[in-house]
């Protein structure tokens, strides 16, 4: 008898492990994923468990009307991390492997589209599929154990569908025809909600707490509930300038890159190239670049 108990204890802790490990294929290496064991300093904190190093520079921070708000620079060590789809698997550019500036309503939405026909019918299809959240604090919430998805026909698996992650976050979208549209929203454990534009589902353009004040994002600016403009963001490809309301005037924070376009390892080149900035989002989003300087003008 305490044989068998032993073998069930050990077959049940296997197909726990199994399901955890299952739960992390998704961008786990960035922020803090959870069941992460972490070493926190001022400035950087270590994963354990990836060794992968989060730092975070504070900017600026204000009190506001329900939401507070802050600027801080954002960066993981992690380049590249294997992403599963399925039962492919491949290194990727890890989740913003470059400095970004991250306040309260950054964070972006990742998905796969798939190209398909309706059952039956030569009707062309859309199906949004692997859903998963990237915070402002680079950590993925991807949406397990059921892994939801929508189509623009709804002959598949409806136009909309919903799905929690493991650790709390609920994210819901709809897909649209005529043309290929992709809406959704997604609300954190403590009940903020992420809001995207329907055109441009990938950054949040805002974000609303369980009281209704809301922090906006659009053409480079984010207002807070009254309407007021907190930070303001400047792009190029090699410099990005944050401006932000100080006591006796604007105060602008200047980050000047230097590209990297290609990494070794494991014997094979990797090359990486640049991806479109995130404008609404107030992140720049070159990847595998290193912050050469960073400056504050008065």
């Amino acid at each position: 008898m305490p044989l068998t108990r032993r073998l069930v204890v050990l077959a049940c802790f296997t197909l726990l492990t199994h399901r955890l490990a299952s739960a992390q294929t998704t961008s786990p290496a960035t922020g803090f994923p959870q069941w992460g064991t972490f070493n926190r300093d001022a400035i950087d904190t270590v994963n354990v468990g990836n060794l992968n190093v989060h730092f975070e520079f504070p900017i600026f921070a204000k009190k506001g009307v329900g939401l507070d708000f802050y600027a801080r620079l954002v960066h993981d060590n992690s380049a590249l991390q294997i992403n599963t789809v399925g039962t492919n698997s491949a290194w990727m550019p890890g989740n913003n492997i470059d400095w970004y500036v991250a306040t309260p309503k950054a964070g972006y939405l990742n998905y796969t589209s798939t190209s398909t026909f309706c059952p039956g019918t030569q009707t062309s299809d859309v199906v949004y599929a692997n859903f998963a959240f990237i915070d402002p604090q680079n950590t993925s919430h991807a949406l397990f154990p059921v892994n939801a998805s929508a189509d623009t026909q709804g002959c598949i698996y409806g136009t909309s569908n919903s799905g929690r992650s493991q650790d709390g976050w609920y994210i819901t979208f709809t897909a649209a025809p005529s043309p290929n549209r992709l809406s959704a929203s997604v609300t954190d454990p403590t009940g903020n909600v992420y809001s995207f534009d329907q055109g441009n589902p990938g950054g949040v353009s805002t974000m609303t707490d369980p009281n209704g004040n809301q922090l906006t994002g659009a053409q480079g600016v984010i207002t807070d509930t009254g309407g007021y403009p907190v930070l303001t963001g400047t792009y190029g490809l090699q410099t990005t300038t944050i401006t932000y309301p100080g006591p006796t005037g604007n105060v602008s924070v200047v980050l000047n890159y230097t590209s990297f376009t290609q990494l070794s390892m494991n014997r094979q080149t990797v090359r990486i190239h640049p991806q479109p900035s995130r404008v609404a989002s107030i992140r720049s989003r070159v990847p595998l670049v290193r912050l050469s300087r960073m400056t504050t003008r008065a």
